[in-house]
């Protein structure tokens, strides 16, 4: 009877093992994964602190940034992203003249935020400097561009 009670023993002993193991073997997959998964998110924290994009930035730094330009002209000039430049202007070259005319009278005028065309009175509207600056170009006697008023 006691070699029985060995065997027993022992068959106990060796499911009591393979329990073990498995049990193990789960733990051990479950911890892997869960490493895995805090590995992702620190290293998900690390890209998304590191990135330019954060969401938005408080009203107060937004006002002090420049304005992100999204093109420059044949000449150089800026024209900033989003601008509004009206559908009649097919070229650069009233958006350089304007800007230029504008810069040769002193005034200030480092992107081109919006330009409009008007039929009556014959003028064209700029706006520079993230709509900050307002010139209006009016047409002389002659009939050039050449009269500039600051608003």
């Amino acid at each position: 009877m006691t070699d029985e009670l060995m065997k027993a023993y022992k068959g106990l002993e060796a499911k009591q093992a393979a329990e073990k193991k498995a049990r193990q073997e789960k733990m051990d997959k479950v911890g892997n994964g869960c490493l895995i998964t805090i590995g992702l998110f620190i290293l998900f924290i690390v890209i998304a602190s590191n990135s330019p994009d954060q969401g938005i930035d408080p009203p107060s730094q937004a006002k002090r940034e420049k304005p992100s330009i999204k093109r420059r002209t044949s000449t150089g000039v800026p024209i900033e992203r989003g601008a509004d430049i009206d559908y009649r202007i097919d070229s650069d070259k009233i958006i350089n003249l304007s800007v230029n005319r504008i810069r040769s009278r002193g005034y200030r005028c480092n992107s081109v935020s919006r330009i409009q065309l008007y039929k009556y009175p014959d003028r064209i509207s700029v706006y520079c400097n993230d709509d900050k600056d307002r010139y209006w170009i009016k047409r002389d006697s002659a009939g050039l561009f050449r009269h500039v008023e600051r608003l």
